[in-house]
């Protein structure tokens, strides 16, 4: 997935000369509908132009992530279906600690004899849970 994604990130997309392939590699991401990601091959030459004037210093990570969201802020209207895709990236997290909150949570409140509860229930049990709520 991460080497999906490398594609948002302009001055790599210029480097490498991205096409469709790249493009349909972001299927790994069921968050990204596949409309979107046909839709985006029609923008692609104007992405590649656009990333071809892109300069920025990889070594200072704070300056190369506001680059980054700075470039998609400024060409949301020119590329509306790749600032669509951008902004459901970079809102992932790259890590699987709020996961794993869900999971013990789950774990602390139904016992293994509980294993066979439905699945409505179980989400309707953590939501309660999460928001400090009891059913009377």
């Amino acid at each position: 997935m991460f080497k999906a994604v490398r594609i948002f990130d302009p001055s790599w997309a210029a480097l490498h000369e991205i096409g469709a392939a790249n493009i349909d590699s972001l299927a790994v991401m069921r968050c990204i509908a596949e409309r979107l990601i046909e839709s985006m091959k029609t923008e692609l030459h104007t992405y590649l132009t656009l990333a071809a004037d892109f300069k920025v210093d990889r070594a200072d990570v704070g300056a190369f992530t506001e680059s980054v969201l700075k470039f998609w802020r400024s060409h949301c209207k020119e590329l509306p279906l790749w600032a669509e895709a951008a902004r459901i990236v970079f809102a992932m997290s790259p890590n699987s600690a709020s996961c794993e909150r869900v999971f013990s949570r789950l774990a602390s409140m139904f016992t293994p004899d509980q294993l066979s509860t439905l699945g409505d229930a179980m989400q309707a049990s953590l939501m309660l849970s999460y928001n400090q709520r009891e059913v009377g």
